[in-house]
This record gives C-alpha cells, sequence and structure tokens, in this order.
C-alpha cells in the first residue's frame, strides 16, 4: 500500500507540473488578439488560459518600470525608507538619460517626497524618477540595476535582463510575457504597489523647492471618461515604441477571477485609424472578456456528495459502503466544461493487492482518494472517507477467522497431523479389540471342546 501511495503522489506531481506548464485546454474558440507575444493568466490558480509566444524575447520598454517601483515599495515595507521622506536628487541622477527619455524636468539638487517620486516614475513614467529612486534605494542607478535582475532570478524569470530602471532601449536589454507575468504577480500582492499603479492620476505636493506636477496615468482603462475603461481593471503599464509597438501588462479582478494579461507588440494596420498604443488597449480588453465570460470556479467533486459504492466484508446488515470525499476540489475551468470532459480516478486502498474493505468502519475514516483531471490536465486530488458507520458482524467475523485460520499452512499441517494421529489410534483400538475378540473366541472354543471331552469321558465311565 505503501508503495502504490508513493506512485500516486509522483504521478500527481508531474501531472500538476505539467499542467501549470502548458494552457488550459479548452474547447472555447481562441481569442482573437493581434500582438507578438501574448499570454493571459489567472493569479490565484496560476492556470495559463491563452498564450502566445509567452517565451520569445521582447524589448521591455516602460513595463521595466514595473520592476523599479516594486523594489522601492518593498524598500517602504522593509522600513528602509519613509514613504514621506525628503529626496534629493543628485548632481549626477541624469547620467545615461537622452534628450528624448520621457521625464518630469526634476533638477540636480530638486528635493521631493519618497512618495511622489513613486508616482513620478510610474504613473508619469519618468526615467529622471527612476534614476532618483534608484540611486536612494541602491547607491546608484548600476547597483539598482543588479537588483532588478536578482529579483527577476528570484521569481523564476529565465528570459528577462535588465540594463536601465526606466527599459530605455538597450540591445543588451529583453524580457517576455511569461517573465512579466510572473513580475506583475508579484507587484501586485504589494498593497501600496497597487495603490500606487491603481491611480488614474496624481498631483504632487509642490513648495518652494519643487514645483506641483499633475500626473495622469496612461493606462486608459483607468479613465472613466475614456472609451477604454474597463471597470474591473485594477492595475497596469503601458509601452510604446516606433521600433516595436505597444505593450500593456494589466491586472483585472471581477471578485471572482483575477487576471493577469500581456501583450507585447501590438502594431495598427498600414491605414487602421486606431494608433498602436490605442490598440493596445482594445486586444487588452478582448483578451480579457474573453477570460472573464470563459472561465468560472467550480465544484468538480463536492464534499457531501457519494464518489464511490464499495463492497464491505463482515458488515452487519449490508455488504456495501459509501465513499465521500474529505474535501471538495474546486478548479477554475471553462464554461463550456460538460461531464464527459471531467475524468474521476478512484483509488481504494489495498484494492491493488486484492484486498477488500472490512468492518468495523467509523465514519470519516480514510480508505481512498479521488484524482481529478480535465481535458488531461491534472486539477485536484483529495481523500475518500467512509460515509458513515459500519457495524462488525459478529458471526461473519468469527467464521471469517476460523476460515483465515485454516488457510494457514502449518494450522493445516497440524490438523493433517491430528487426523493422521486420530485414524492411526481408531485403528490400534479396532486392532486390539479385534484382537481380544479372537482371543476370546478362541478360549471360548477351547472351553467348548474341553467341556465336550469330559462330557464324553463320562459317558464312557
Amino acid at each position: 500500500m505503501r508503495k502504490m501511495k508513493i506512485f500516486t503522489v509522483f504521478l500527481i506531481t508531474v501531472i500538476l507540473a505539467a499542467s501549470l506548464a502548458s494552457p488550459m485546454a479548452s474547447a472555447l474558440p481562441a481569442p482573437d488578439v493581434e500582438a507578438d507575444a501574448v499570454l493571459l493568466a489567472e493569479m490565484k490558480s496560476g492556470k495559463i488560459l491563452w498564450e502566445y509566444n509567452k517565451d520569445i524575447r521582447v524589448a521591455p520598454g516602460s513595463i521595466a518600470k514595473v520592476m523599479t517601483l516594486l523594489l522601492a515599495v518593498m524598500e517602504v515595507e522593509d522600513g528602509h525608507v519613509d514613504i514621506d521622506d525628503s529626496v534629493t536628487a543628485s548632481e549626477t541622477f541624469l547620467n545615461g538619460l537622452d534628450e528624448d527619455a520621457v521625464k518630469q524636468n526634476i533638477k540636480p539638487g530638486e528635493t521631493l517626497s519618497y512618495r511622489d517620486l513613486l508616482h513620478c516614475a510610474y504613473l508619469a513614467s519618468a526615467n529622471d524618477a527612476c534614476n532618483i529612486l534608484a540611486e536612494e534605494v541602491s547607491g546608484s542607478a548600476r547597483s539598482f540595476v543588479r537588483q532588478m535582475n536578482e529579483k527577476a532570478e528570484e521569481l523564476g524569470c529565465r528570459d528577462t535582463y535588465f540594463m536601465n530602471p526606466g527599459g530605455l532601449k538597450d540591445p543588451g536589454q529583453y524580457t517576455s510575457a511569461w517573465d512579466q507575468y510572473l513580475i506583475f504577480k508579484e507587484a501586485v500582492e504589494h498593497p501600496l504597489f497597487l495603490e500606487i499603479a491603481g491611480k488614474a492620476s496624481y498631483v504632487s505636493q509642490g513648495d518652494d523647492d519643487s514645483p506641483e506636477r499633475t500626473l495622469v496615468n496612461p493606462n486608459l482603462m483607468l479613465q472613466g471618461e475614456s472609451a477604454h475603461y474597463y471597470e474591473y481593471c485594477a492595475a497596469g503599464k503601458t509601452a510604446s515604441s516606433s521600433e516595436y509597438g505597444s505593450s500593456f501588462v494589466s491586472y483585472a479582478d471581477n471578485s471572482e477571477l483575477s487576471l493577469i494579461s500581456v501583450v507585447f507588440g501590438v502594431k495598427s494596420a498600414e491605414g487602421d485609424k486606431e494608433s498602436n498604443a490605442s490598440k493596445c488597449f482594445t486586444e487588452t480588453k478582448r483578451l480579457l472578456d474573453w477570460g472573464m465570460t470563459g472561465f468560472a470556479w467550480r465544484d468538480i467533486v463536492k464534499e457531501n456528495e457519494i464518489s464511490a459504492n464499495e463492497k464491505i466484508e463482515m458488515a452487519k446488515g449490508t455488504d456495501m459502503i459509501g465513499l465521500r470525499p474529505a474535501a471538495p476540489i474546486t478548479v477554475l475551468t471553462r464554461n463550456d466544461l460538460t461531464s464527459e470532459d471531467v475524468i474521476k480516478d478512484i483509488v481504494v486502498y489495498g484494492q491493488a493487492e486484492g484486498k477488500t474493505i472490512s468492518a468495523p468502519v467509523k465514519k470519516g475514516e480514510i480508505l481512498g482518494e479521488i484524482i481529478v483531471s480535465i481535458d488531461g490536465a491534472f486539477c485536484g486530488q483529495t481523500q475518500l472517507v467512509a460515509a458513515r458507520d459500519v457495524e462488525l458482524d459478529r458471526g461473519a467475523f468469527i467464521k471469517a477467522q476460523i476460515a483465515d485460520t485454516l488457510a494457514i499452512f502449518w494450522v493445516q499441517l497440524v490438523i493433517f497431523l491430528l487426523i493422521a494421529f486420530a485414524a492411526f489410534y481408531i485403528w490400534l483400538v479396532i486392532r486390539d479389540y479385534k484382537l481380544r475378540r479372537e482371543k476370546k473366541r478362541r478360549a471360548d472354543e477351547n472351553r467348548r471342546k474341553m467341556m465336550e471331552q469330559r462330557r464324553k469321558q463320562t459317558i464312557r465311565k
């Protein structure tokens, strides 16, 4: 039984790893999304709902600022900096920034709050603010970039390498849709990150040293007056270039599903009135709608339902026992799922070795397990327990004990020897009886002959 359990756990692990690394099989029509790389995943389950070129390397552009904000936010969470601390821009923070880089025109020596810098770097996609944060967090932009790459590796990114805090064009810098999903998934789990990334706009605190700045988030899914507004969108980050087109990573939650979508390299066709940036939101909305309407969480196995009825031996008043799941199996699956798509494999412990369940059994006693797969992918597993108490039939138990005892070889040998000894003893008794009887017959015969002789002698006289 132990070997069987180990094999079952191993099999489940292998299937689970395979199912998480591949898109969920689906009878749904594929989402019609035009981009160089696409990924849609449900955050709570880690399920990939759809992907196209998720591992190809692409330029991150300003989406690199997701990692920058994440590391800067973690500094606040770890207590290394207070969000309202004042930060003074160094004389060197503009190094490496060309004239075309997006900036908030922060001047060397200007003092801003750490909070304002976070919003400038992310909402306004300001590369000068990114460099100031990098120096504040790590001492230099180069050290900060090293920290960015270390964090990416820690998150499991295999196709990401950063060269600067803001994602400025560099031939040595790249990422992938899958890696950006991993990074963004980590980022939105930090409340401060989600607070900043989810704002439609922000006004910085101005003073004599630093002007007030009104920052508008280019994520039009957060702008209520925009045609691209999406009520479930909670955060996102855009990137755009004439060479690579537009890209967008977003997080949407409708209280049932938490979806992260990634689209890289969205380009409008020649003559298309819609710009790359606008089309990027259109494609993302199409992708999110496909996920929101096409998938749902379902109880594939319900805790109070009988999953199997199995034969039970030595039970009082019955020869069957119902098995129910110890816990429900709830999975994310497509809405057009049918019962034929769900495979439930039931394992009763000991059955593979030819054993059967025997009374007495207590309600809730673990007797097996159920493994569920959908479209060939592992979905869940739980133990099977007895649905009720089953009493022992003592008469049947005694008979079974006798039968089991008589089935033992040495018991059979002893019984055989006892029978043989008894037979030999009876043979001896019978033989002795026959001998004594023959002896008595002879004695009686001799006595009769003697009496006959005496009678004859008497007559002669």
